[in-house]
């Protein structure tokens, strides 16, 4: 398939009376989906809590179903006014939506999955396409729960799940975290999932496009506008680092999970590499707001994307030098060690300190051996001693060569010679200047020897 069309929901939470009432709520962006001809439609995290609340026995339960009406658009003033006493009494009682969803997942975690597997396959058979929605906190493989997104072919199979691997620590209580990440091979396209934090770690879309991923698909559900924004941030970081689609889908409205008032939050995308957007944005296609359900769909051209593969320079995909790469990391890896782990390492590798040795004199020489400089009275300075310092020999006009020195020489022709032009003097003739060529050539070796002594 050359091209395919995708649609992204972002969806409120509702604490809903009946899963017919859910089926309402999903039924509506199906139709959209279905007008604009998309392929496949992703639904949030935890998207199917929706489809475990009608299911929560009690009063306490009842009442925050109660107090969830008076949230909705559009509901009378009288229904308003019920969902605020229901609100206040649940208050009173202290009702944790958190333990009362913990105890009904203990007691019938695998009723709840089958019902919701049913629900999803239904949808994605009654609308012909495919469905990856985030179903909640079910039962997986392994012990406990888990955060799961169920994937439906468009006959209704189920033909895949994914769990979050990365556990916040306020939901340890609730879910184990999964142990890999899968790859669904569609006629859509070959898609992975990753689930709320997976996404901010490159390995994992990294370890996804090794098998093939054309298409990653993020779910999420955070009421910290902060990690909202990194995960959003991350999806679009790994759709550039792999050169590959990815569908960003959030959960919004609110967080009856922490029971303060919090509220979902995050702008849905879709995205792909810059140099198939806009101004090089990334963003093919996003929700306006973080705070209004809405679904937006776009054209993925995989053909384009092949072409971008082979064309951009320098790739993402094949230019990285893998084998220096590759040696540093297969050695972290195996340690499994984290990055602040590592760091450790590094801060106390330089608190140690560089011991030197003590400085020691050689054996062979004395303090006593050393020359001593003898002092000045007058001035108090140092100037070597005979015994240390030759004398300089002084040169002697005895050790000239044929008689007196240059510079004698020079100076008794200076006396005898006459003075040019007066009287009792001689003519100006060439041979006069020989005594001057002389006199020159002695400065000159004069101030050669100076050069020779400044460069010294």
């Amino acid at each position: 398939m050359d091209t395919a069309i995708v649609a992204s929901a972002q969806q409120r939470l509702r604490l809903h009376e009946s899963l017919e009432d859910y089926r309402h709520d999903c039924i509506r962006f199906l139709r959209m989906a279905q007008s604009k001809g998309a392929s496949l439609v992703v639904f949030p995290e935890l998207s199917g809590l929706m489809a475990v609340v009608p299911h929560l026995p009690g009063v306490r339960a009842s009442l925050l179903r109660q107090a969830d009406q008076g949230r909705r658009p559009g509901v009378s003033l009288w229904k308003r006014a019920k969902a605020r006493m229901a609100g206040s009494t649940a208050e009173l009682l202290r009702v944790d939506f958190r333990a009362v969803l913990a105890r009904q997942l203990a007691e019938g975690g695998n009723a709840l999955r089958q019902e919701i597997e049913r629900f999803f396959a239904s949808l994605a058979r009654g609308y012909g396409v495919h469905i990856i929605a985030g179903a909640g906190y079910l039962p997986g493989e392994g012990p406990g729960q888990r955060s799961l997104a169920l994937a439906f072919s468009p006959q209704g199979e189920m033909i895949g799940e994914a769990a979050r691997v990365t556990v916040s620590p306020e939901d340890e209580d609730l879910i184990a975290p999964g142990d890999g990440w899968e790859v669904l091979d569609t006629p859509v396209g070959r898609i992975g999932i990753l689930i709320g934090g997976d996404v901010l770690y490159p390995e994992t879309a990294r370890l996804l496009a090794y098998r093939g991923v054309e298409i990653l698909v993020v779910l999420a559900a955070t009421s910290d506008p902060a990690l909202a924004a990194r995960i959003r941030a991350a999806a679009l970081a790994r759709a550039q680092e792999n050169q590959i689609f990815v569908i960003t889908s959030f959960l919004i409205g609110n967080d009856p999970l922490r029971g303060d008032g919090a509220q979902f939050t995050g702008r849905s995308a879709i995205m792909a590499p810059v140099e198939m957007t806009a101004r090089h944005t990334g963003i093919m296609v996003q929700m306006g707001t973080a705070r209004a359900e809405g679904l937006i769909t776009a054209e993925l051209n995989f053909y384009a994307l092949r072409e971008l593969w082979q064309q951009s320079e320098p790739s993402a995909r094949r230019g990285l030098a893998l084998m220096l790469a590759g040696q540093g990391l297969v050695t972290d890896y195996t340690l499994g060690r984290s990055v602040d782990e590592a760091w450790e390492d590094v801060e106390a590798a330089r608190e140690k300190r560089l011991l030197l040795p003590e400085p020691t004199m050689p054996p062979s020489i004395s303090v006593t051996e050393l020359p001593v400089a003898a002092e000045s009275e007058a001035a108090g300075e140092t100037e070597p001693s005979e015994a240390s310092v030759e004398p300089m020999a002084e040169w002697e006009p005895s050790d000239a060569v044929g008689g007196p020195s240059p510079l004698e020489e020079a100076a008794e022709m200076d006396e005898e010679a006459p003075v040019v032009g007066e009287p009792g003097g001689v003519e100006e003739t060439s041979e006069a200047a020989e005594p001057v060529a002389d006199e020159e050539k002695i400065t000159h070796i004069a101030r050669d020897d100076a050069s020779e002594e400044d460069t010294l």
